[in-house]
């Protein structure tokens, strides 16, 4: 079905309602045992794709001002929304309606008591494992909260009263919430679960990812977050870096802006081996990931759209400077071969995005980058 959607994606299709229905279906298969509602959707899914006009689902809700109309779960909204207000945000424009709060997560107590709620699974008792919600809730509020230009604009625009003092108490209660949940022996942040009456706490790529980079590196534990970033490269995502046994763009990004903001707390020995790593990351994505055409390979088992691809690939590419000599944080030498044909893969993967026609965060967020990086062809 992933391939399906890929293809269609691949000919100038925009599936932006199955491609959530299908992210929702990821979700009740890998994180709960609600099989009715997996088998639900999975129907609906193969329905939609007969639908040929999907537009209706990238739009902003005339009703609450949201997006993600084919999203049930209401954490996957509000994640949907945040990424339609980034969206607008990059090319200036602001929301057509008024953002409606649904009176869930509209103060900080119910922010921190829902936080917590997700914190431990108990999967035992509820068949449910939180680490899904618990990390997309995170990435979201973060943006919300931290992001200078994302906060303006839920200020501006959500529909409560005293909407600044709403956004501080969230802020605050998040705030607190990530300073209890983070770990201080490994300094990384990540789901816990009760085994046997104990509570295990577990590593999380992605989380700790989204955390460090919102906060732009204002986080405690820096040396035990570099130590165990170096410590799990060989185990499987979200607990380490690669997938099926090999890297990819989405966690080497992710690995990279980590390494990047702790970068000021290494010793010259840990910058040595971080950069040579570093090295070894970006030959890695430039023989593995592109295609014999030029182009980012879909990997369907674990990225949710080809528009995914071309975000993360062009996002770890810059972030080690494969374009631009003045981001290698991590080398002050000539890298002689990594300049070689970078001028001419940018204009490519430019041209080849645009006929693709891809729509939603990842494809403007893709798409930006390489304006930036390549604006005269």
């Amino acid at each position: 079905m992933s391939r399906a959607m890929a293809e269609a994606e691949a000919g100038g299709r925009n599936l932006y309602c199955t491609q959530q229905l299908f992210l929702e279906a990821k979700w009740l298969h890998g994180y709960t045992a609600h099989w009715d509602r997996l088998e639900d959707k999975l129907t609906r899914i193969e329905q939609s794709l007969n639908e040929l006009d999907q537009s209706f689902a990238a739009n902003q809700s005339p009703v609450d001002g949201s997006w993600g109309s084919c999203y049930e779960e209401h954490f996957m909204r509000l994640a949907a929304t945040v990424e339609g207000l980034a969206s607008l945000a990059a090319r200036g424009e602001q929301p057509r309606y008024k953002l409606r709060s649904t009176g869930s997560l509209d103060t900080g107590k119910k922010l921190l008591s829902r936080l917590q709620d997700l914190l431990v699974s108990d999967i035992a008792h509820t068949g449910v494992d939180n680490r899904a919600e618990l990390g997309s809730l995170i990435a979201t509020v973060a943006q919300g909260t931290l992001k200078a230009y994302l906060r303006d604009m839920l200020v501006e625009n959500i529909d409560l009263t005293h909407p600044s003092n709403r956004i501080d108490a969230l802020t605050e209660a998040f705030r607190f919430f990530l300073s209890g949940a983070q770990d201080p022996t490994t300094g990384y942040w990540g789901a816990w679960y009760i085994v046997d009456d104990k509570i295990i706490k577990t590593v999380d790529l992605s989380m700790t990812y989204h955390i460090v980079a919102y906060t732009r590196g204002g986080v405690d534990y820096w040396p035990q977050i570099i130590d165990e970033t170096q410590a799990i490269e060989a185990k499987p995502y979200p607990y380490g870096w690669q997938h099926n046994g090999r890297y990819n763009n989405h966690n080497l990004y992710n690995v990279a802006r980590i390494y990047k903001f702790g970068w000021p707390h290494m010793s010259e020995t840990t910058r040595s081996q971080v950069g040579e790593k570093i090295a070894s990351m970006l030959d890695w994505s430039l023989e593995n990931t592109l295609g014999s055409d030029g182009t980012f390979l879909h990997d369907p088992t674990f990225s949710d759209s080809l528009a995914d691809e071309y975000y993360f690939g062009v996002s770890f590419l810059d972030e080690v400077g494969y374009w631009r000599p003045e981001k290698r944080f991590w080398t002050v030498t000539s890298v002689d071969q990594v300049d070689q044909g970078a001028t001419a893969l940018c204009c490519h993967l430019k041209h080849r995005l645009n006929d693709l026609g891809l729509e939603g965060w990842a494809a403007d967020g893709a798409m930006n980058k390489l304006e930036v990086i390549c604006s005269l062809c």
